[in-house]
């Protein structure tokens, strides 16, 4: 529930409690307590004593901890406190003197129990069901930023966590290449691991350990820390030598700890209560349709055959659109040569995103289109999508570009102007893009409608200027109200590159998305290409030829000598025309789009097309510096075309393939690819709503209309497994197939 739905659903004179652990997360950090309970009053002291123990050993002092007196009187407590993981309940200490009350149940006089994950405490005003007295904070009053953060690993070795931190001479690094360590930190929390220290030091020295402390890796380290705007370069080479002291026997940090945090982060549901039966089976089912037509051949489909992907294959997609022209076309190669998996549709998505974010604010048509576009690739869990990320920030740093690459995101409209008063052109790779569409669907992220907002406002005015929105002055110093009005950023070069899941963006889709003009400025790729096994592939420099293209056109003529630029005294741009060839076949796409818009507009799909014409200038400009050409030429405007109407009429049959589903076909529809690729693991009820949270979150009625739908249609049945050893049978859904060959309970 949001703060609102809290406050309108909250009943007076009912308690308030809050869960510890993993289920509150504080600025990166997880809310724990220490709780103190002292049932017999001799014992306080003793139980104060070893709170300063506790304390002492943390490196704080026990008067840090935000303290709640307990509603069952005397010096009972509850202390508050932050760390950078999260911990399951564990008694630290308790006193030799125990009694027996009333009920003939022993406890021990007192006792110190640090609450984690699986803990839900008390809160302030509640009122104690036995005393009827209220719980009160210590302090008087309550504020989060009072909060002390204890390090993990401290707290790890109190209560006997074995931890990974050992000595480098006693471990051999994982054995992996630089392209992966990059993939891998590209699935971090950055508030964990980026933006806060301790995370960033460990990122650095798992990093030292793994490759022996190599140039290579301090670089890696460096674009990995240069997300966040705490960036010094300074900073970050002490702190590298310093790595070199652990070699003295005192704790390192492997590069194992990364991916398994890497892991944590990313979207996968951990398998609960599967039966023993089925761990053997290790081998990962194809997709349906894949796996359909190999049970009709007598050999395994070929891996590289496009024809045996799931869906369309990119066999259907007209060649020249696979590579662009000109020097970028060396880039689609390069990613090609270089991805950790093989998405050739991601590949020209990322050459165009260097384009866009180079030729940026310096470098304009005759009617003003500015090369910034909004890109968004969509590909399942572990088809390689986030490898553009990776793709933009080494070819820019290569070039001696690397000012050019933004923050991770933008978690507000406030955020997104503050990045562009540090860099007013950059490049954003933004994680988890169907969120900032489901903002505007759902209306609960208002930061983020924000973001969305500014982002359609920015698009078009990339040859004038943006200001920030009005806020109330009240409170504001003077200087703070003159930054305020000073913060002007003049022709805004914006690129932005989104990765989702196909479920998570269509799910998000909604018709407000496309009257409000952001689809229309969308160019969206859907992959046609299938995660599968591939040999992996190590990084290399990029061509010498795309190297110094980047350079020419990305140089900023008014740059300071760090490379920034300045937000609002900006050179004027180059000019290149068009020719009357491209002029004339602007015209007749003016009239295409005319024509397509009436024949949608009775589906109000109209919108889709309004940008078309203008996403087609704009990548005509990026065609044409890619080729070095003087104007721009109609076969530039041709290709640019072919592209911006391939991938819009591809994502108007999707959009009304989603849009116009009920959420009970769409979310079976779901559910049964998910329950496929499952195999003979299928998925229990729990997991189902994990993967696809509007399942969860569906009515009774609803619900049992899918299970119903996933039985009559997919063939898909409930069935129990029963497990080696003792316990109930776990109950999974799986495809009947499988289900008759094992026996059906």
């Amino acid at each position: 529930m949001s703060p609102t739905d809290l406050e309108e659903s909250y009943e007076k004179g009912r308690n308030i409690g809050v869960r510890l652990g993993k289920w509150s997360r504080v600025d990166g950090f997880y809310l724990h307590a220490l709780d103190m309970d002292i049932r017999d009053p001799d014992f306080v002291d003793d139980a104060l004593e070893q709170v300063e123990k506790i304390a002492e050993s943390w490196g704080i002092e026990s008067s840090d901890f935000i303290k709640v007196i307990s509603g069952s009187g005397g010096a009972s407590r509850h202390l508050y406190f932050l760390t950078d993981k999260p911990f399951s309940s564990k008694k630290l200490w308790h006193t030799e003197e125990s009694f027996v009350d009333e009920d003939g149940t022993r406890h021990w006089c007192a006792e110190i129990e640090l609450f984690g994950t699986g803990k839900q405490v008390a809160l302030p005003p509640s009122v104690h069901p036995d005393t009827f007295k209220e719980y009160r904070w210590e302090q008087g009053s309550f504020d989060p930023r009072d909060l002390i953060d204890v390090d993990s690993t401290l707290i790890e070795d109190m209560i006997g966590i074995e931890r990974e931190q050992r000595y480098a001479e006693d471990i051999e690094p994982l054995g992996i290449n630089y392209a992966e360590a990059e993939d891998h930190l590209s699935n971090l929390d950055l508030d964990g691991y980026c933006e806060d220290r301790a995370g960033w030091i460990k990122v650095g020295m798992a990093l030292h350990h793994e490759f022996d402390g190599s140039p290579e890796a301090l670089d890696v380290w460096r674009q990995f820390s240069k997300k966040s705007r705490k960036f010094n370069e300074k900073v970050l080479r002490e702190q590298w030598k310093s790595f070199k002291l652990n070699r003295d026997g005192r704790d390192v940090v492997t590069f194992a700890s990364i991916v398994q945090a890497a892991n944590e982060n990313r979207w996968v549901v951990e398998r609960e209560n599967v039966a023993a039966e089925f761990d053997e089976e290790d081998d990962l089912p194809l997709p349906r349709k894949k796996r359909k037509r190999a049970e009709q051949e007598d050999d395994p489909p070929d891996r590289d055959d496009e024809e045996s992907h799931d869906g369309p294959s990119v066999s259907d997609i007209p060649k020249h659109l696979l590579t662009i022209p000109g020097v970028l076309g060396d880039a689609v190669k390069h990613y090609n040569e270089v991805s950790t998996t093989t998405q050739r549709q991601f590949a020209v998505q990322g050459a165009l995103s260097l384009g866009s974010v180079v030729g940026g604010r310096y470098w304009c048509s005759e009617f003003d289109n500015f090369t910034s576009l909004y890109l968004v690739n969509l590909g399942v869990t572990g088809s390689g999508k986030e490898f553009g990320r990776t793709f933009l920030s080494r070819c820019l740093a290569e070039a001696g570009l690397d000012e050019l690459v933004g923050p991770g995101g933008y978690a507000s409209g406030a955020g997104l102007m503050g990045a562009m008063t540090m860099k007013p052109r950059h490049v954003t790779v933004f994680d988890e893009f169907g969120k900032l569409l489901a903002s505007t669907a759902g209306g609960s992220n208002t930061n983020l409608k924000d973001a969305q907002t500014l982002l359609i406002s920015i698009f078009g005015t990339l040859a004038t200027e943006v200001r920030p929105q009005a806020y109330s002055l009240n409170g504001k110093t003077r200087e703070q109200v003159d930054t305020m009005r000073k913060q002007i950023i003049r022709r805004p070069a914006v690129t932005v590159l989104g990765l989702s899941t196909p479920e998570t963006f269509f799910d998000a889709v909604s018709q407000d998305d496309v009257a409000n003009g952001f689809l229309n400025r969308l160019l969206v790729v859907n992959t046609r290409e299938e995660p599968r096994i591939e040999d992996p592939r190590r990084w290399k420099k990029i061509p010498e030829r795309l190297k110094d293209w980047l350079i020419h056109y990305g140089q900023a003529p008014d740059a300071d000598i760090e490379g920034f630029e300045d937000p609002v005294e900006v050179v004027e741009p180059e000019v290149i025309k068009f020719t009357s060839e491209a002029k004339a076949r602007l015209r007749q796409i003016a009239q295409f789009v005319i024509d397509r818009q009436k024949e949608l507009r009775p589906m109000r799909l109209d919108g889709m097309w309004s940008r078309s014409k203008e996403l087609t200038q704009r990548i005509a400009l990026i065609v044409a510096l890619s080729c070095d050409h003087k104007k721009i030429n109609l076969d530039d405007v041709d290709w640019a075309w072919d592209y911006v109407r391939f991938y819009t009429e591809e994502m108007i049959v999707n959009t009304r393939r989603y849009m116009g589903a009920s959420p009970v076909i769409r979310v079976s529809e779901h559910l049964a690819e998910l329950i496929a690729d499952a195999g003979s693991r299928g998925l229990t009820m729990r997991e189902m709503g994990q993967h696809v949270s509007t399942f969860r979150t569906m009515s009774e009625r609803d619900r049992k209309d899918v299970i119903s739908r996933l039985e009559g249609v997919f063939e898909i049945y409930p069935a129990k497994l029963k497990h080696k050893g003792a316990g109930r049978p776990t109950t999974v859904y799986i495809e009947g197939r499988y289900i008759k060959e094992r026996g059906r309970d």
